[in-house]
């Protein structure tokens, strides 16, 4: 069990390092287009297509799991700071189960149109035919990868001890996860 959840952790920290990269390109490639288009007046006719139908999803779905682990994601916890460690792990277990099933589903529903666009040879009418179904597979990968990092978080917070458990959700508050 170990070794599979290193190389998850291996897989996730790449997909990190995709959507970090993702970021760059988009940031590189709008101050470049500025920059073209109103000091040379040649902006670029492709910049708007690569970023919406390519970059933004991979920083979005590339960095899904990797934010679940450090607790980067939005958290309403005001009342389960109140509740008792063996109570906090069973909600907190519940909604892992239910985020589960929600991107389980995600990703079934991403991984057909994915196969879909590549069967069909999609895209985009333009002035480059952009191919649909690498941006459409990034959603089945993003929310494949989620998935398996709630079931781990599924099975730490029925299987791990309440004393383990209050220590990591400690741990990452004083790291500053949820603030």
């Amino acid at each position: 069990m170990g070794r599979i959840l290193a190389v998850s952790r291996q897989v996730e920290r790449i997909a990190t390092w995709g959507g970090c990269i993702s970021l760059m390109l988009l940031m590189l490639i709008v101050t470049a287009d500025v920059g073209f288009r109103y000091f040379l007046n040649q902006p670029f006719s492709w910049s708007h297509d690569v970023i919406t139908l390519y970059i933004t999803p991979a920083l979005f779905f590339l960095t899904l799991s990797d934010a679940h682990r450090v607790g980067a994601q939005v958290n309403v916890d005001v009342l389960q700071r109140a509740l008792p460690v063996p109570v906090r792990r069973i909600t907190d277990a519940l909604c892992n189960l239910a985020a589960i099933v929600v991107f389980a589903l995600i990703a079934y529903g991403g991984a057909r149109r994915a196969l879909d666009a590549w069967e069909n040879g999609d895209a985009i009418a333009g002035h480059i035919a952009w191919l649909t179904w690498p941006s459409a597979a990034l959603v089945p990968i993003g929310a494949g990868m989620l998935v398996l990092r709630l079931a781990s978080s599924l099975v730490a917070n029925l299987v791990g001890s309440d004393e383990a458990y209050a220590r990591s959700h400690e741990d990452l508050h004083a790291e500053g996860a949820f603030e």
